[in-house]
């Protein structure tokens, strides 16, 4: 895990990798696997709560 984490995190530094992620409106910023699972919990519960409020459903 830890290589490709490494591998990933010097990709996403590559021009023209950031370059294509910007047209995107993206900005690639990399990380530990921590962070990442830290995130996912994070915006797990953000849109929970949005749904929820808004009343979204999948159809």
């Amino acid at each position: 895990m830890q290589k490709l984490n490494a591998a990933v995190n010097e990709i996403i530094k590559m021009p023209d990798i950031v370059s294509r992620a910007a047209v995107m409106g993206l900005t690639p910023t990399g990380g530990t696997p921590g962070a990442l699972a830290r995130r996912i919990a994070t915006d797990d519960t953000r849109y929970a709560r949005i749904i929820k409020e808004f009343g979204i459903q999948a159809n």
